[in-house]
């Protein structure tokens, strides 16, 4: 890709360069199971501060089946979107939503549950598709744009609400995305919009990409490309998921003016590029330190965490990976080739480098009565010290 996927310009410059690397959540069923790798390289764009995946695994491979479905994850925060949806929208209960992602129906459940029925799911991955299906939730199983815009509007005509939750990061052609989302809502329709806040990232030098993640949004981006597309951001507000994530909310207009494009972080953009050599070099300096200790261990075989290891390379500071969900028990993460045991049998004394959301870390500590534990997963009251006056340093 050589053109910004935002704003078009030719001008893009490389940010980061991380070789060829994994699907991580493709877990493997033995050390030295073969596993494919693909170009993972990141530009950021001067003309208009986008950040964003230059090439990337082809759809069907990411998304044949998800593997690791939402429903393994807490996701309180999902009742305060849905509140601040009806708040906004004044939605009424014969009012038709069209959700895209659905996964396995979580949020679906979730209107069905306050009297929303007039729903349909739509979501690209097998796996989550049929759990949704089978619980007998309105879920087809597709990729959402304009090629396939005719067979969602037979299915769903003129929806109300387009919600999408955690997608739009994921999407490799915005425009066929958001070009269907204007033409397929009822002419007074409005868009609902759930994604990974990458302002973070700057002002906590978070370094966790993930493949699946080939757009990195930020306030300042998500509104020119709405603006482009013919949505008007009315309200947005962050709130913490896997990071900090953004809730925006969109109303549709008739008529598109395109925005003057603009880079709006963009010194912080440039030093937040900068200093990827110097934090790898610290990190290295630091997980060395605990290593010396006796052993050091990663909890949480999530794509931050794993991904983390793999483009730090950092994974021969760490003897494994513990995660409490079974189904990842006896495997080993792709990449770094770290085995992934339970939790169970984690001691207390070891060294934990804590790969798990923020507001779910001092649970883990508290539950297994860590002594030695500090995060790597942004945003953290745990960061290790070098780490926190590295960020200090980049945003005073």
């Amino acid at each position: 890709m050589s053109h910004c996927r935002l704003c078009n310009s030719p001008n893009l410059e490389t940010a980061f360069e991380f070789g060829n690397q994994p699907i991580v959540h493709h877990l493997l069923n033995s050390a030295d199971e073969h596993f494919d790798t693909f170009p993972f390289n990141i530009a950021y764009c001067p003309n208009c501060g986008f950040m964003q995946m230059t090439s990337f695994p082809d759809r069907e491979i990411v998304y044949k089946n998800y593997i690791t479905l939402s429903s393994w994850k807490p996701q309180p925060h999902a009742k305060n979107f849905l509140e601040r949806i009806i708040q906004l929208f004044g939605l009424l209960p014969d009012n038709r939503i069209l959700e895209i992602g659905s996964n396995d129906g979580g949020f679906i459940e979730l209107l069905h549950s306050v009297g929303y029925f007039n729903c349909l799911g739509v979501e690209p991955t097998q796996d989550a598709s049929e759990i949704a299906i089978k619980k007998g939730l309105p879920v087809t199983r597709g990729f959402y744009g304009l090629e396939s815009l005719d067979d969602y509007r037979k299915l769903l005509p003129e929806p109300d609400l387009i919600v999408s939750r955690q997608v739009i990061e994921h999407i490799s052609d915005l425009d066929s995305f958001l070009s269907a989302a204007h033409a397929h809502l009822a002419p007074t329709g409005g868009l609902a919009l759930e994604f990974p806040d990458h302002t973070m990232n700057f002002e906590s030098l978070d370094y966790s990409f993930w493949e699946e993640h080939v757009n990195y949004f930020t306030i300042h981006t998500i509104r020119q490309l709405l603006s482009k597309h013919g949505f008007e951001i009315f309200h947005y507000e962050s709130t913490l998921f896997s990071g900090k994530c953004l809730f925006v909310f969109a109303r549709r207009v008739k008529s598109v003016v395109p925005p003057q494009y603009e880079a709006h972080n963009h010194n912080l953009a440039r030093q937040y590029i900068r200093l990827f050599p110097r934090f790898c070099h610290d990190l290295h300096q630091f997980l060395g330190s605990h290593k010396n200790n006796g052993d050091l261990v990663m909890y949480g075989c999530g794509a931050r965490s794993c991904n983390f290891i793999n483009l730090t390379g950092s994974a021969h500071f760490f003897d494994r990976i513990v995660d409490d969900r079974a189904e990842k028990q006896g495997k080993f993460a792709p990449g770094s080739r770290l085995p992934v045991t339970s939790s169970e049998d984690l001691e207390p004394s070891v060294s934990v480098a804590l790969g798990v959301n923020s507001e779910n870390e001092f649970n883990v500590i508290r539950r297994k009565r860590l002594a030695k534990s500090f995060s790597i997963l942004p945003p953290s009251n745990l960061l290790p010290s070098f780490w926190q006056s590295m960020a200090l340093l980049m945003n005073g």
